[in-house]
């Protein structure tokens, strides 16, 4: 059973960006050559919209992470291993590509953070907001769940945060990174579930 108490909590949304989800984005144009299924990440974007609208609803404070870089990249803290990416100087701050998509438009009031690596709390100011905003538990989505999703849980956890990730409103590019990466999560660092539990807690 979880415990959620909303005055503690707050809903971190991660990497819900053009260039992975929209259908004009990068990993829409090159994921099918690099082998992966983009059209795994659009299907998590239902249940974030009613994660956000919840939210707001109940108002639990709303924090979204973005990743963008310099136009030279001279700010990436993590690996560009992806030839492709680098050509096309891949998320580029201020780019059409590096804005949060159209259904999940930050409404005023709500926190932009932007971040250079995977994951949300290196180098970023999310500690020091959390912890300011009397934050202890964390409810999270967004994407990748094998790459950003889970290194921001695995910081998380660290810092001494309490963790739940919403499975459907969460997604990788293949199916099987997906299932061990949740598997990962509920058995060693937080809760597991799906969106309309979180959200029947306050309903």
């Amino acid at each position: 059973m979880i415990e959620f108490q909303k005055e503690q909590s707050a809903l971190i949304i991660i990497d819900m960006q053009n260039e992975f989800i929209h259908p004009d984005g990068f990993l829409a144009r090159e994921g099918p050559k690099l082998g992966f299924n983009q059209k795994l990440l659009s299907a998590a974007v239902p249940n974030t919209q009613k994660l956000l609208i919840w939210a707001r609803r109940i108002k639990v404070p709303v924090i979204h992470i973005y990743t963008a870089w310099n136009k030279d990249h001279s700010d990436r803290a993590m690996p560009m291993l992806i030839p492709e990416a680098r050509d096309v100087k891949f998320l580029v701050e201020g780019s059409w590509g590096s804005e949060i998509i159209e259904e999940l438009t930050p409404a005023k009031g709500e926190h932009k953070i932007v971040k250079k690596s995977y994951g949300s709390f290196f180098q970023t100011p999310l500690d020091r907001l959390l912890r300011n905003l009397n934050i202890s538990s964390l409810v999270i989505c967004g994407i990748l769940t094998n790459l950003c999703v889970e290194t921001t849980i695995r910081e998380a956890v660290s810092l001494g945060y309490d963790v739940t990730l919403v499975s459907d409103a969460a997604a990788t590019v293949d199916e099987q990174w997906q299932t061990v990466s949740l598997k990962t999560v509920e058995l060693f660092f937080g809760n597991v579930t799906v969106t309309e539990d979180i959200m029947g807690i306050t309903a």
